[in-house]
């Protein structure tokens, strides 16, 4: 609530405790709006309502009252300072019924829930997602296919479970003792290693040859195919890049018809062969010829 002065000054926010029936005014609110009062009478304004550079001090002096009245900062509930901050507009208390507003009728018919269509109530199932249950289907009994299907899978009879990790060691398997023949057979198999002899001495040969080998005597069939092959006698090597010329070739003299041959053939320039002003000339052979029965027949086109 807010009143206004008759001397056209500005509209002072009544502070709190002030409306009748909640006791007097406090006095230094009284003594400033007095000093307010005799201030707007001494200024002589057009217009009722005075500019907001003239509202400013009245309007920031009764925030900041009513604030402190109030236990409040100026401007602690728009979240930032009082009128004077810089801003030319004016910063007004937040009414205190704001949050106890009732919406609008206007905001209350936007807020109800969107209605089914006529078409989609009349053929739906049911009005109800409650499925009512017959009298017939709580009391039946159930038959015997109903019952053998209803049972559960059972489990195989020859199933058996997964064992534990840890393996439980029975006390005679721990003081068993083995037999000889059982540790020899524990034993890991030792295989020769064939592939590296021991050269002891560097003087050594690398694989010891025995004595029978090295007095063999190797047949004729070991002779002959330990014989490296042969190259074929039609055999020729590659010639070599640079060869000598023999005399015969230097004083030999060429005939008119190797030189005939070697003669480069004459052919005319690209824009003279393309400017040929003779191109579309009909010999005079041509325009005496006639047309033999044959070609005749073959221009005949095809009959479709």
């Amino acid at each position: 609530m807010s009143r206004r002065p008759a001397c056209g000054g500005a509209a002072l926010p009544r502070p709190l405790g002030s409306e009748p029936g909640r006791g007097a005014l406090p006095a230094r609110w009284q003594q400033q709006q007095g000093a307010l009062r005799r201030a707007a009478a001494g200024v002589a304004l057009p217009s009722r309502h005075p500019p907001a550079a003239a509202r400013a001090p009245a309007v920031a002096l009764a925030t900041g009252e009513a604030a402190a009245a109030g236990g409040e900062r100026p401007g602690a509930r728009h979240g930032g300072p009082a009128a004077g901050c810089g801003r030319m507009s004016e910063i007004w208390q937040r009414p205190p019924l704001m949050d106890l507003a009732l919406p609008s009728p206007r905001i209350l018919k936007l807020a109800e829930p969107k209605k089914y269509q006529t078409a989609y109530l009349k053929q739906r199932p049911r009005s109800s997602p409650e499925w009512p249950v017959p009298t017939a289907a709580l009391t039946c009994e159930a038959s015997q296919r109903v019952l053998e299907l209803a049972r559960p899978k059972s489990v195989h009879p020859g199933f058996l479970l997964d064992r534990k990790v840890e393996t439980q060691i029975t006390d005679a398997a721990k003081t068993t003792l083995t037999p000889p023949r059982t540790q020899r057979l524990a034993q890991p198999k030792i295989q020769k290693n064939t592939l590296c002899y021991d050269r002891g001495s560097p003087e050594s040969m690398i694989c010891p040859v025995s004595r029978s080998a090295q007095q063999a005597v190797a047949s004729v069939r070991t002779l002959d195919l330990a014989k490296a092959k042969l190259v074929s006698p039609e055999y020729l090597p590659a010639r070599d890049t640079e060869w000598p010329v023999t005399k015969a070739a230097k004083h030999a003299v060429t005939t008119p018809r190797i030189e005939e041959l070697s003669q480069p053939c004459k052919r005319l320039t690209v824009n003279l062969a393309q400017f040929d002003p003779d191109a579309f000339l009909v010999k005079e052979s041509a325009k005496k010829a006639v047309c033999s029965s044959r070609l005749q027949k073959l221009a005949r086109p095809i009959e479709r």
